[in-house]
Formats: structure tokens, C-alpha cells, sequence
């Protein structure tokens, strides 16, 4: 009666479990950049005007967002992952060939560096 239940996780869940959070803080730091992106024309516009229309909680987000620039440069770098996973998916031959050129370059530099040192 007093065994005791071990619950183990598995790595899977656990790969499982960080891929969601990611999918999840990339769909908030999209929307956010979207918004952000927007809120410039609905202010042209005079949207924001709220006889026009009622303000609603991503507008509330996004001038909170405006006004503090730690938090504008901790979505840029959250974004920075995703615009580089847009390009490989968008444009994979393109990086393919830019990394191989890359990684060439870096084993001829490594290698003349070598036969330098030997001489």
C-alpha cells in the first residue's frame, strides 16, 4: 500500500513540451510585430480615434510595448530566429549555397593558418 508512483518524463515530451512554448512565443512575437507595424497607418488614418472604433487589448499591449525599449529589443531578438528559419524555408537553395561558401571559406582560412604555423 505505501509503494510510491515515480513519474518519468520522457525526452520526447519534454522536446515536445519547448517546441509549444516556441510555437506559442513565436505567434505572440509575430502578432506583436505586426501590430506594432500598424499601429502607424490606423494612426494615420485616424482610426485610432475612439469615436471610430473601440481600443482593445493588443492596442493597450502594443503602446505599453512602445514605451519601453528593453522590451522592443527583447522582441527583435526573439524575431531574429524566426526570420531565419522564414529564409531557409523561403529560400533554401539560396542558404544552402551561402553556408557551404561560408564553411569553405572557413576550412581554407583554418587550413593556410596551419601550414603558416608549420613554416
Amino acid at each position: 500500500m505505501d509503494e510510491k508512483i515515480y513519474i518519468t518524463v520522457d525526452g520526447r515530451l519534454f522536446f515536445l513540451l519547448v517546441f509549444v512554448i516556441f510555437i506559442i512565443g513565436a505567434f505572440a512575437v509575430t502578432t506583436l510585430n505586426i501590430w506594432l507595424e500598424n499601429i502607424d497607418h490606423r494612426q494615420k488614418r485616424g482610426i485610432t480615434d475612439p469615436l471610430k472604433c473601440n481600443r482593445n487589448f493588443i492596442d493597450y499591449l502594443a503602446l505599453k510595448i512602445i514605451g519601453h525599449s528593453s522590451i522592443q529589443k527583447f522582441i527583435v531578438l526573439l524575431s531574429l530566429p524566426l526570420v531565419a528559419l522564414y529564409m531557409w524555408i523561403r529560400y533554401p537553395a539560396e542558404c544552402i549555397k551561402r553556408t557551404v561558401e561560408h564553411f569553405t571559406r572557413q576550412i581554407k582560412s583554418a587550413k593556410n593558418y596551419l601550414f603558416k604555423i608549420k613554416k
